[in-house]
């Protein structure tokens, strides 16, 4: 038998943590090994209990999620952290993956996604969440993102496969949708994601989204 993910809850509204842990009792795959309601707490308590996953509320009484997630990140480097929040800015976004946070899902997002992500992270992978795609790529769009890091123009370094690929991660899809849509595994899938992401530096989700809206890769009239 597959040994569970171990999940530890951080949060500083109680119903908001039993509502997370219904949620993850829905997938056996999932174990809730612990909750906090604070940075101290999940800083104790992810030392006792080395949980594989971290669900984390970026906004808590004591601490920012973003240092908080910086200092778990020191002391276990293999932790995977997802971020739950209310937030859905950029600078929420932007801030989260610099620090490390490999998930970030929008507080009132179905419970299927909730567990996708989760699931997702605990491999090592990026997630997005797919209702917040759209805001960011019109924001990443927006005349006011002149400041934001520079990207290339177009995707001339890239093979065509590689492309659809970036189009289809771009617009949320997960690594299991994107292999279903075009009939390659979930393996293939990601050595693609790897090879786009060496080849045009690119290093976050974000960056990801920037690169296939700037290069006319994404139809944001369908967004």
């Amino acid at each position: 038998m597959v040994d569970s993910i171990q999940v530890l809850i951080v949060d500083d509204h109680p119903l908001t943590r039993e509502g997370l842990i219904a949620v993850l009792k829905r997938d056996e795959a999932f174990k809730v090994c612990g909750e906090a309601g604070t940075g101290e707490e999940c800083l104790s308590m992810t030392a006792k209990l080395e949980p594989d996953v971290v669900l984390l509320d970026i906004t808590l009484p004591d601490v920012s999620g973003f240092d908080l997630a910086r200092q778990l990140l020191s002391q276990r480097p293999e932790l995977k952290i997802m971020a739950i929040s209310m937030h859905s800015k950029m600078e929420y976004l932007t801030q989260a993956f610099q620090a490390g946070i490999l998930g970030y899902v929008v507080k009132g997002s179905p419970a299927q996604q909730i567990l996708e992500g989760v699931r997702t992270v605990a491999r090592g992978e990026y997630y997005l969440d797919s209702s917040i795609s759209p805001k960011v790529v019109r924001k990443l769009t927006s005349p006011s993102s002149q400041s934001e890091p520079s990207i290339h123009e177009g995707p001339q370094e890239l093979s065509r496969r590689e492309v659809e690929v970036l189009v289809l991660l771009a617009e949320g899809l997960s690594t299991r949708d994107v292999s279903e849509r075009l009939f390659i595994s979930p393996k293939t899938v990601e050595g693609h994601r790897t090879r786009i992401m060496k080849k045009l530096d690119l290093h976050t989700p974000v960056d990801l989204v920037r690169y296939a809206a700037k290069a006319g890769l994404i139809d944001l009239k369908s967004s």
